[in-house]
């Protein structure tokens, strides 16, 4: 009977460890498994995008005043005031690149990180009247030296102030080893006079700092603005520009039309930014204005409307 019962009991201890033995190959496969990323290359560079700028010009009134003629008559196609320093210059990137993305599918969830290594990526700002290039931003070098184990990951805004401080706001990830790893993002701020940074953990950090305090006058003519129902009379038909007063800190104002919705006639416009009425009327591409200085309601119509009509 004892040995039976012995017998019964390595049979028992042999089964509990041929299940543990069991479970942790398994464990092992499945972790395995996971862990095979599917793997992907690419790379690209600049030159396999073609720029959205078109032209661009000076105005005669404020400091601030200027334009950019984009490519697409549509203006939610086009950059905006993206990649503008009003009155100063505009930014266009010069990069090439090789990427690696991770991606994977566990448990239902999609999962996806990418590893970018620059050959370069400039941040190029060019003269606003000329269109020549003024200064290059080496990104990745800076990124490097403010916030290690970051990558640049793109260009997120540029920043005008009334003030004559302009900053270029870049968007960092970690650099990741699997697709799984938790993304964590930074915010870097350059100062383009001085090459200044500064590292922020959130956009609205980023912001915060980049814009500063805004005072009741100006949080009011911004909300007055950027309120309009903005509707330009017209023979053909009413235009409905976007018209944004952005904020008071910028110093400006910003009108986006198509070329083609740009009066023919208008002294007031004409005088203010000469270079542009050669653009009136063409097809295909749009506009971005910048009134400097906090131009009234009426001022901002009476640039707009069709003298004659």
């Amino acid at each position: 009977m004892r040995r039976i019962k012995k017998r019964r009991r390595l049979v028992l201890c042999a089964g509990i460890a041929f299940v543990i033995f069991a479970g942790i190959c398994c464990y092992y496969i499945y972790n395995a498994k996971i862990r095979a990323d599917k793997i992907e290359t690419g790379s690209m560079r600049s030159d396999d995008v073609e720029s959205l700028y078109v032209g661009s010009g000076i105005g005669t009134g404020s400091a601030k005043d200027s334009f950019v003629i984009a490519e697409g008559g549509d203006t939610w196609g086009s950059w905006g005031l993206l990649d503008v320093f009003p009155g100063r210059g505009y930014i266009d990137c010069d990069f090439e690149c090789n990427t690696t993305i991770m991606t994977n599918n566990i448990d239902g969830e999609h999962y996806r990180r990418e590893k970018i290594e620059y050959e370069k990526m400039d941040a190029v700002l060019y003269d606003m009247q000329t269109g020549q290039e003024i200064r290059r931003f080496d990104l990745p070098e800076l990124a490097k030296k403010a916030c290690p184990d970051f990558q640049c990951r793109m260009l997120y805004d540029c920043k005008p102030r009334e003030d004559g401080r302009d900053y270029l706001m870049i968007r960092l990830e970690d650099i990741p080893e699997k697709s799984t790893d938790e993304l964590v993002e930074k915010y870097m701020i350059v100062d383009i006079d001085t090459e200044d940074v500064v590292i922020r953990d959130s956009i609205e950090e980023a912001y915060d700092f980049v814009e500063g305090d805004e005072s009741e006058e100006e949080a009011k003519y911004g909300a007055e603005i950027n309120g309009e129902d903005w509707r330009i009379p017209r023979k053909s038909g009413d235009i409905e520009p976007e018209i944004w007063g952005v904020r008071g800190s910028e110093g400006c104002v910003q009108i986006s039309l198509s070329c083609t919705d740009l009066p023919e006639q208008n002294t007031l416009l004409y005088d203010r930014f000469p270079e542009l009425e050669k653009w009136s009327g063409t097809a295909g591409k749009s506009v971005y204005i910048y009134v400097g200085g906090h131009p009234s309601i009426e001022d901002i119509y009476a640039l707009l409307e069709e003298q004659g009509e």
